[in-house]
């Protein structure tokens, strides 16, 4: 990790070195207020700059130091960063309305290339939306797209395990940094998704170790963006009027991806967001050809 790389991505060619970056980035995290939505503004600001440019050097050095520390004692030997500017860099994320300028990963980034879509939905499904889910994330992994989801319990749990015995590929967009695991339950899942397939997050390592967990629950409503951003369709398959599974499809709707809602979403009539986001332009599946149709078109 300690390779310099070539920054291609601005006016002209720089040497990144990816820890710096990290150490960088993670003492920006350490300022007082700091979002997603300050940091991206930041960076619009001084367009071209590094978060290296943009803290002191000794400062940044600390925060590595952290940083690793925090990661080895979690026993993330692999810890990958990807930096805007650097090839690897999934361009898909520039979609986003606060884009993130660090991505933080374990496994094969080279995933992110492919055709990705995103499937959501509740924490506690019905036996029918977890049956579903599955069914769709076995279909879709079998044609050869990579699955995304957020490793929660319930629907997300069912998109990644089945991709997984379909022989297909998938992917988690943590809430987390990627040494932590939530739920503890899918401590076995993240772990065998960083070693055979990809686990991504956008969380900083320090702050999130020094918040309290109710501080760090903005951290999952915000990785959304990012699960919406670097798939080209998002899929709701279940979800209650508030819950956060409809959080990824406002936002892929925003940066003007296909969003696609299963029917039995609209045919529950304690829920209105399904007609709401219908009428910004989400597609209502009645069949599998539904989103088979417009995947191919």
């Amino acid at each position: 990790m300690d390779d310099l790389f070539a920054c291609s991505g601005y006016s002209q060619t720089r040497a990144l070195a990816p820890l710096e970056e990290l150490g960088a980035y993670e003492a920006l995290w350490a300022r007082e207020r700091t979002t997603f939505k300050s940091l991206a503004r930041l960076f619009r600001e001084h367009p071209g700059s590094l978060p290296s440019d943009l803290v002191p050097r000794d400062e940044a050095d600390e925060h590595r130091r952290r940083a690793l520390d925090l990661a080895s004692a979690a026993g993330v030997d692999a810890l990958g960063v990807s930096v805007r500017g650097m090839p690897a860099y999934p361009q898909r994320l520039r979609s986003a309305a606060h884009p993130i300028e660090v991505l933080y990963h374990q496994g094969n980034l080279p995933l992110l290339t492919r055709r990705c879509i995103t499937i959501v939905g509740t924490r506690h499904p019905s036996r029918d939306g977890a049956r579903r889910a599955a069914f769709l994330a076995r279909h879709l992994a079998k044609a050869g797209f990579v699955l995304l989801s957020g490793l929660a319990q319930g629907i997300d749990t069912e998109v990644h395990l089945a991709a997984i015995e379909a022989g297909g590929l998938t992917a988690a967009v943590l809430g987390t940094p990627l040494t932590a695991c939530f739920p503890p339950a899918n401590a076995g899942l993240q772990r065998q998704l960083a070693r055979e397939y990809l686990l991504v997050s956008q969380v900083p390592i320090v702050r999130y170790a020094r918040q309290t967990v109710d501080e760090n629950r903005q951290f999952f409503r915000e990785r959304n963006a990012t699960l919406a951003a670097l798939a080209e369709a998002t899929i709701v398959v279940e979800a209650g009027e508030r819950s956060g599974a409809i959080i990824p499809a406002r936002h892929a709707l925003q940066q003007g991806r296909t969003v696609f809602i299963l029917d039995q979403c609209f045919r529950d009539p304690a829920l209105s967001w399904p007609d709401r986001l219908a009428e910004r332009g989400a597609i209502r599946v009645r069949k599998l050809e539904d989103i088979e149709s417009r995947l191919a078109a």
